[in-house]
Order: structure tokens, then C-alpha cells, then sequence
């Protein structure tokens, strides 16, 4: 075999020669993913949004109790009516509904978008029931997990695939001693944003995993130890995935439920394309 016949052999079998071969996604995968990159926009949108209009309010002086503050970022009713009883000028209040009025348009596009990611991740049906039956995971975060995840066949670790999501800290080696820093942020993190929102209902919902959640929090803070349990919920998705098995502690009346609501999605989003 000649020398570029060799090259050939070698880019058609990179494994032979230990070179890492670059996962590509199917398009199963990158159309969530896709959809996923527009739902962290709208996300980063709505902080931003609520964050100016605290900010607006504040530096008029104005002191809202959590209550009105709910009801603001709602959009159901005027700023006008809301804040009656406040001196705050005219075009402030103009200006704030103008934010708020925008904030609920952002927040109803992401509540559609919800349910095109949860459509679109269909051809996951089998991995999405088998996830929900874990306390506080919907068909939204387990879509958001296989599309980050991909195929779990392809991580001979579990520490391989919590590197890959950001879960891992790194290392900082000195004077023979080695000592975690913080995790990787440089790795794909949809995994990790959308299970810190539910962790806490997955913690709850566990037998014995709320009393290591406090233990964990005693002794290296709330953010530690959330993270320690993301890796542990991380560990039981990838071992339900790979085993074909449902969560041990499954509460039947309330997969049932969710079972029907991830029905109802599918069937609003048919009647919505139906309509189109």
C-alpha cells in the first residue's frame, strides 16, 4: 500500500490508531438541540427582562412585595392598575409595560416552543416514558438530556459522560497533591441548566436522597451539593438507558400523570399543525 493509500486507510479507520473519532449527531438529535439553543435565548431573555424592570423600579424608589411582583412579570394586568397607590411618572409606567408586555410574549413563545421541542423529540418515545417515572423529570427534561447525552452507548464511564456534561470538577495538581477546583464550563450544559431546575423535586421525591442532599449541604454548601446530586441523577438516567429499566422508586399514580399530560402536548401540537 502506498503512502497515500495508507493516509486513506488510516481517515477511514481512525480507531485503529487511537485517534478519537468526532460523535455527529443524527438529526433525531440536532433538531432538539436546535430548538433547545432557542429556548436557552428566550430564557436568558426573561432574566434579563425581569432584571430591568426590578432595576426601573428601584431606582424610583419604588418597593414591591413579592406578591405584585408575581403579578407584574404574569402580564394578566396593566402596570397601571397594579401599582395605583405608587407616585412613579407616567412614562416609567409606560416604559415598564412596554417590558412587561414584551416579557409575556417571550414567556408564551417559550411555553409553544416547549411543546415543539417535546413533538420534535418523538422518535425518543421510548427513552422519554422510561425517564419520567424519576420524580421531577418531565418530557421536556428528558428530551433535554438525550439530545445533550446522544446516544449513552457511547460514554464507557459514567465520569466520561459527566465531563462531557460539565458535571465533572477539574483537577489542580501541586506538589504531588491533587485538589478539585470547580466543574467544566466549557462542556455542553443544557443538561446541567435544566435538571438544576428540577433537582430539588427529585430530591423530595427519593427515598434517602434528601437527607444526603442536607449532608452534602452541611459540609460543602447548597451549590455543591447540588451538583453532587445532578451526578447522581445523572448516573441513574444512563443506568435506566442502558438497562432498559424503569426508576426503582417509581410512583405509579404519578407517572400516570404525567403520561397523560405528555399525551395532551402531543395532541395540542397535532391540532396546532392541523390548524396551520
Amino acid at each position: 500500500m502506498g503512502l497515500s493509500g495508507h493516509r486513506a486507510w488510516s481517515a477511514m479507520h481512525p480507531c485503529e490508531f487511537g485517534i478519537p473519532t468526532v460523535y455527529k449527531p443524527s438529526e433525531t438529535i440536532r433538531t432538539p438541540r436546535r430548538l433547545f439553543a432557542v429556548y436557552n435565548l428566550f430564557n436568558r431573555q426573561i432574566r434579563m427582562l425581569k432584571n430591568t424592570i426590578q432595576a426601573m423600579l428601584a431606582e424610583d424608589g419604588v418597593t414591591v412585595s413579592s406578591t405584585e411582583r408575581s403579578r407584574l412579570f404574569k402580564g394578566k394586568e396593566s402596570v397601571a392598575e397594579i401599582l395605583a397607590d405608587r407616585h412613579i411618572w407616567e412614562v416609567i409606567v409606560d416604559a415598564l409595560q412596554i417590558q412587561v408586555d414584551l416579557l409575556w410574549t417571550i414567556t408564551e413563545s417559550k411555553e409553544r416552543l416547549s411543546r415543539k421541542i417535546v413533538e420534535a423529540s418523538t422518535p425518543l418515545d421510548e427513552q422519554i416514558q422510561l425517564l419520567i417515572t424519576i420524580p421531577g423529570i418531565t418530557p421536556l427534561t428528558a428530551a433535554a438530556f438525550l439530545a445533550d447525552v446522544g446516544d449513552v452507548h457511547r460514554f464507557p464511564s459514567l465520569r466520561r459522560m459527566n465531563a462531557y456534561l460539565g458535571l465533572v470538577p477539574r483537577c489542580h495538581d501541586s506538589g504531588g497533591k491533587s485538589r478539585p477546583g470547580h466543574i467544566t464550563r466549557e462542556s455542553r450544559k443544557l443538561s446541567r441548566t435544566i435538571l438544576t431546575q428540577s433537582i430539588y423535586q427529585t430530591i423530595k421525591g427519593t427515598p434517602g436522597w434528601e437527607r444526603d442532599y442536607e449532608e452534602l449541604k452541611a459540609r460543602r454548601g447548597s451549590g455543591r451539593a447540588r451538583i453532587a446530586m445532578i451526578r447522581r441523577l445523572c448516573g441513574v438516567m444512563r443506568r435506566m438507558l442502558l438497562q432498559g429499566e424503569r426508576f426503582h422508586w417509581l410512583k405509579e399514580e404519578l407517572y400516570r400523570r404525567k403520561l397523560v399530560e405528555y399525551q395532551k402536548t402531543l395532541e395540542e401540537c397535532k391540532k396546532e399543525r392541523d390548524a396551520a
